[in-house]
């Protein structure tokens, strides 16, 4: 056993990354890397999604009654309507 308290059997936690863990699991922190990069783009997709219903319910919001009428369109449905544009 080593005197500095680590065994090679014990896997270090994800914050003690140095070159050697690198050297020794590249696989491992790849898969992190690419995790990270899901979870960021689920971020940035879940905000596009967002800002979409923003626009789609501000727009709507912005027609007269009559305007609405024209279109089929009820003033207590536009929620619902601009979440199936969301999809």
């Amino acid at each position: 056993m080593r005197l500095d308290g680590w065994h090679p059997s014990i896997r270090p936690p994800n914050f003690l990354v140095n070159e050697a863990t690198l050297r020794d699991q590249p696989g491992r922190f790849n898969r992190l890397k690419s995790d990270n990069q899901v979870k960021t783009m689920n971020i940035v997709r879940s905000y596009n999604n967002w800002r979409r219903y923003r626009e789609t319910v501000n727009e709507l919001s912005r027609l007269s009654q009559r305007e609405l009428t024209d279109l089929g369109i009820a003033r207590g449905d536009i929620s619902a309507i601009a979440r199936r544009t969301v999809g």
